[in-house]
């Protein structure tokens, strides 16, 4: 097949086709990048596409009631609240 040109696999995602099933699978762990940013880039799931467009728009949703500084992720601000419990977690050595 290599030789003739004929690419029966095809990715769902994009337009692109394949000479080997091995190489479809390839592209889909590694190279699949359906959702894209109109500004910069693209990725595999359209929630980090989403996540990411914030970036640009600078809109940080979770805000620590402590202090006020925000994020633009959950997981952000729940890492910053550590750093308000006097119990420390870890100790630097």
């Amino acid at each position: 097949m290599t030789h003739t040109g004929h690419k029966p696999f095809k990715c769902s995602e994009y337009n692109k086709c394949f000479s080997r099933k091995g190489t479809l699978k390839q592209h889909k762990m590694t190279g699949c990048k359906p959702f894209k940013c109109s500004e910069c880039d693209s990725f595999r799931q359209a929630a980090n596409l989403q996540q990411h467009k914030m970036t640009h728009t600078g809109h940080k949703p979770f805000n620590c009631s402590e202090c006020g500084k925000c994020f633009r992720q959950k997981r952000q601000l729940e890492l910053h609240n550590m750093t308000h419990t006097k119990d420390k977690t870890f100790s630097v050595r």
